[in-house]
């Protein structure tokens, strides 16, 4: 069962209640768009009838039509209307065998339907004023009732219990008995001012019950889920206030009917476009898709948004107080121009450094983040630039001669070359002449090479020699036939596990091995795995996988933090919640979460978190539960379950160690 699915079991209806709670859901639903469908003529008709001179005048001054202007009011109506009713069915057509989920989407149809006037136009019709008011009681029954209960089912207090059985009562006496003089459906203005605080109450209490649910659970899905409906309800409400705001100043500048009524129609349909976010939201709120995208945009606009107000504010103050200051020394003067522009530019220029520098901070101290986004994307740009320039070939190194270009990367160039007395072919990597004076590149490289000495396996790469020349740092490894795992995965697309099982044996053997002597790779990648043909057939093994690439290595007995920065804290799409958090004891198990990753790969093809920019990537890999490989493919349960206790957020959640993963994975 994939985590996501686990917070739902409770809510999933058993044979018997599924075909009534499914047969209701529908006759519901059919009733409610009945309804409405026939009450938009008999609305349409009764609003052109009901303008009055000033509005009529205003349209004239315009040059629109009654029936131009009536109809574009009745077309937002039924597109909200429709909106709402699409993403009730969504959730129907996905989750009509959980409860809860069918309690949201007949509210979501229900509101869509009943928000303005076409369901009471019907109503006035005697024969239908009973089915009319039991569908529209039935709206206002499920509204409060699906935000208590939302998103896992449980009554947060018990008083709750007792204030929606009181409000229930009182809706179905109102939807029977016509003349009951208390009625929700009562004309008097003192009853309706009874009803909409009434309504206004279980609202509330339907809001205090999703905030205490949110500060009560420890389930990141409810949490996300939760933030989905902020997100859309904040959207709508802010843009509903936002068009409030600018129609009293639009009225004000523009005092004539004519332009009030262009402003009315730019605020209906504002608002219309406002209140869509809503339905969308809860749908993907209901589905769950992409539920920490949303929590990471909510999380970080609003931090980041505040800190940039913040910083405004003090850059502003700066520059006015430099020019009190001004005035203060010189008796009252005001700066010159040109003092004025100098000072301004001086602010500014320190605004974005201070802005990045807290930004920083943020991530470290809120979101516990110490990856330096700057840092990769300075690194990654000017390795994308050396990439452009032209290569200077090298000749020779030391006494290996007739080097010949076979490969090119972001640190430097990859030569082939014979050995000069053993007749081998090897391969020489050089570190690129750009970075020749880079201290980062340079330590990397050396520390590369110190980490590869150190190793003999089979699986990992051999290292025959390292030196300097020019003082360029080259390092002399065997030479490998094989392609990347990378390259054979954007191939083939994916493996079969009976194909994968093998060449992540060679790996775990090679990773074990390399914490056996207290050395952590950080750096697991499908680009770094070289699968290289068999000179001789072991067996059924035709194929061998070599691990690469020590040049973000590190001793598990090391206490301080390399000064480097971007990728060589990792690849994002591999690393793991430790390496994000840059925490000083790492271990062997970030390479087994970073395997876990990869493993994934090659069995369905996909990584377990995709995203579209690196921070999204490493939040997820920090909060998001990864998705069970068995909604992408075939795969046991040991090998699905195998995969996810690797990809613990918490390394002591893992496998004791790499091996014994790659055998769980394999039973």
């Amino acid at each position: 069962m994939s985590p996501t699915s686990a917070t739902a079991t409770n809510l999933r209806l058993n044979r018997t209640s599924l075909p009534v709670a499914r047969g209701a859901f529908v006759v519901l639903t059919l009733a409610a768009v009945t309804f409405f469908a026939l009450g938009v003529p008999l609305d349409y008709e009764r609003y052109v009838i009901s303008l009055d001179t000033e509005r009529l005048e205003a349209l004239r001054q315009i040059g629109m039509s009654v029936r131009f202007y009536a109809t574009y009011r009745m077309g937002l109506i039924v597109t909200l209307a429709i909106a709402f009713g699409i993403s009730g069915v969504i959730i129907f057509w996905n989750k009509s065998d959980e409860w809860l989920a069918l309690l949201v989407a007949f509210t979501l149809i229900g509101q869509g339907v009943n928000a303005f006037t076409p369901l009471n136009r019907i109503e006035e019709i005697p024969a239908l004023t009973v089915p009319v008011r039991f569908i529209v009681s039935m709206v206002l029954l499920c509204l409060p009732l699906s935000c208590y209960l939302f998103p896992d089912g449980k009554i947060q207090k018990r008083w709750m219990i007792y204030l929606a059985g009181i409000w229930c009562v009182w809706v179905m006496v109102s939807a029977f008995w016509v003349s009951f003089p208390f009625s929700v459906y009562s004309d008097a203005a003192s009853g309706h001012l009874i009803f909409e605080l009434s309504l206004l109450t279980m609202l509330g209490t339907g809001v205090y019950a999703q905030i205490h649910r949110y500060r009560n659970t420890d389930s990141a899905v409810k949490r996300a889920q939760l933030k989905w409906v902020i997100f859309g309800v904040a959207v709508g409400s802010l843009v509903g206030v936002g068009v409030n705001i600018f129609g009293i100043f639009f009225r004000a500048a523009n005092p004539s009917a004519g332009a009030s009524l262009v402003e009315g129609l730019l605020a209906q349909t504002l608002s219309v476009v406002a209140q869509i976010t809503i339905p969308i939201a809860v749908v993907f709120s209901i589905l769950r898709y992409r539920l920490y995208d949303i929590e990471l945009v909510i999380n970080r606009s609003l931090v980041y948004g505040l800190l940039a107000i913040f910083l405004a504010a003090v850059f502003g103050g700066l520059l006015i107080g430099l020019q009190s200051l001004f005035r203060a020394v010189t008796g009252g003067e005001n700066p010159p121009t040109a003092g004025i522009m100098i000072a301004t530019a001086a602010v500014v220029s320190l605004f974005n450094p201070t802005l990045r520098v807290s930004r920083n901070f943020v991530n470290k101290k809120i979101f516990g983040i110490e990856f330096d986004f700057g840092g990769a994307k300075r690194q990654n740009a000017k390795i994308e630039k050396v990439l452009r320039l032209p290569v200077h070939t090298v000749a020779s190194v030391g006494e290996y001669t007739g080097l010949e270009l076979i490969a090119r990367g972001g640190m430097g160039e990859i030569y082939k070359a014979n050995h000069p007395t053993l007749n081998r072919a090897l391969a020489i990597k050089i570190l690129s002449d750009y970075f020749k004076e880079d201290r980062d590149f340079n330590k990397r490289f050396a520390r590369e090479a110190e980490m590869m000495a150190r190793l003999k396996h089979p699986n990992i790469i051999n290292i025959y020699d390292y030196g300097e020349q020019d003082g360029l740092p080259y390092i002399v490894m065997e030479y490998l036939t094989g392609e990347t795992l990378s390259q054979i995965l954007k191939t083939r697309g994916r493996l079969p596990l009976d194909e994968s099982l093998p060449l992540l044996r060679d790996l775990a053997s090679a990773l074990d091995h390399a914490h056996a002597q207290g050395i952590v790779h950080r750096d697991i990648k499908a680009s770094n795995v070289i699968v290289e043909p068999l000179t001789a057939v072991s067996g059924n093994r035709s194929h061998r996988a070599i691990l690469m690439d020590f040049g973000i290595a590190r001793f598990t007995s090391e206490r301080t933090r390399l000064t480097m920065t971007g990728d060589m804290l990792g690849t994002a799409d591999y690393i793991s919640p430790e390496q994000i958090q840059s925490e000083s004891d790492l271990d062997g198990r970030a390479d087994q979460y970073s395997l876990g990753v990869l493993a994934y790969l090659m069995l369905t093809g996909k990584r377990p978190f995709e995203r579209g920019n690196t921070w999204a990537m490493v939040k997820a890999h920090l909060e998001a539960p990864p998705p069970d490989p068995r909604d992408i493919v075939s795969l046991s349960e040991s090998a699905a379950q195998a995969i996810m206790k690797a990809l613990a957020k918490k390394p002591e959640e893992r496998f004791a160690s790499v091996g014994e993963f790659v055998e769980a994975l394999g039973k």
